[in-house]
Formats: C-alpha cells, sequence, structure tokens
C-alpha cells in the first residue's frame, strides 16, 4: 500500500457506471406473502407436529399424500413416525442441557 506524502494528490474514487442494472427494491409481493403465511403456519406447530412434518419430509410425504393412504397403510406410517419421534426424543434427552418435555 502506498501512502502518498504530502505535497502529492491523493487518488480520487469515481461512481460505477450508470448503465449498471438496478436491483429490484421489493420482491413480488405475493411471493413475500406466501413465505411469511409459510413461516407462521410452521411457527405455530408444536414441538412434536414440526417432528413429524419434518420426518414427512424425509420420507417424501406430504399430509395429502397421508390424508390419499389407505387406513391400513397410513396406519402403518403414523406408528413408523410415532417410533422415529420416540427415538428423537430419547436421543435428545441424553444430552446435556436439552429440556424435554415427555408427557403424552
Amino acid at each position: 500500500m502506498n501512502i502518498p506524502s504530502i505535497g502529492q494528490p491523493t487518488p480520487t474514487y469515481s461512481k460505477p457506471a450508470s448503465n449498471t442494472p438496478a436491483l429490484d427494491p421489493a420482491p413480488d409481493s405475493g411471493a413475500k406473502e406466501d413465505v411469511e403465511a409459510e413461516f407462521l403456519a410452521y411457527a405455530r406447530m408444536s414441538p412434536a407436529e414440526r417432528m413429524r412434518d419434518n420426518i414427512l419430509k424425509g420420507m417424501g410425504l406430504t399430509e395429502d399424500d397421508v390424508n390419499a393412504m389407505s387406513p391400513a397403510d397410513r396406519q402403518k406410517l403414523e406408528d413408523k413416525i410415532k417410533e422415529l419421534i420416540k427415538q428423537q426424543m430419547e436421543e435428545a434427552a441424553k444430552k446435556k442441557g436439552q429440556l424435554l418435555d415427555v408427557a403424552v
């Protein structure tokens, strides 16, 4: 780095050319509302509902998929989800500093 000595002109910097594309200052309001609604729906879920949602996503399923299943298939899936939630809760209980409500 060069430090100008006394008597030498200091370098000046110019603004970038005005032909650079402007960024869109406001995203589509419809998309913003969709994201906000999705966040609020997730935030209102209980911890168990969030765990269920994450398990379903991990299986590549949605609640609509579950609702479309036959009663027998749905019961098998519900049993599997209960078992996975139980395992996750037991693993969390083993960690120090974790608070866990095991009331069902």
